[in-house]
């Protein structure tokens, strides 16, 4: 119940760009960055579409 608290608070008050860049660091000090943006998705509770144009702005800059 705890940890679906946890998920529930970041996913209604974290900006998507604070979810992606958490995954992504999270994932990368484990030693794995392959991950379809899908499966980011999934990971971060948005959308493959939003996940895909906020990892397009975020390689632009």
């Amino acid at each position: 119940l705890q940890s679906m608290m946890h998920l529930l608070d970041r996913v209604a008050f974290q900006r998507i760009e604070t979810r992606l860049a958490q995954c992504l660091l999270a994932r990368a000090e484990e030693g794995r960055l392959r991950a379809t943006h899908a499966e980011i998705a999934v990971m971060i509770g948005s959308a493959r579409e939003v996940v895909s144009r906020r990892l397009d702005a975020l390689a632009r800059r």
